[in-house]
């Protein structure tokens, strides 16, 4: 019985923010060095999987970053030109090519990254208020 109280243990939705938008910043920092240097691995038949689930992940880091709707909308928006013009940039490197498949799958990527958290955000709490 004591599984189900231990949510009021759990950080506040203010400490949740603040983690989620340094680890967004940080992955931010991070994805230059990912998708254009010669040193990050050559494409395989993995990557559209792999760009859509890193992008899920920084789409939910965005939406938990912000309390508003204008707030996660341009946080999403943000991210997702941003990866645009990483896809962009490979154009000018000898190594690394961009493409208009890596854009849309990115882009998808967001949006099931924003999908993931409106279900996590409407159908959790009334789970979470019925276990009290």
């Amino acid at each position: 019985m004591a599984f189900f109280h231990s949510y009021r243990s759990s950080p506040s939705p203010e400490m949740l923010r603040r983690a989620s938008r340094s680890i967004l910043v940080v992955l931010l920092a991070c994805m230059p060095y990912a998708t254009l240097s010669p040193a990050a691995s050559p494409p395989s038949q993995w990557a559209a999987l792999m760009h859509m689930a890193a992008m899920a992940v920084i789409a939910l880091l965005a939406c938990t970053a912000f309390v508003t709707l204008r707030g996660r909308a341009g946080a999403v928006l943000f991210v997702c030109v941003f990866s645009a013009l990483m896809e962009g940039f490979q154009y000018f490197s000898p190594v690394r090519h961009g493409s208009w498949q890596d854009v849309g799958v990115n882009a998808l990527g967001c949006l099931v990254g924003v999908l993931i958290f409106l279900i996590c955000h409407h159908v959790s709490p009334p789970i979470w208020r019925h276990l009290s």
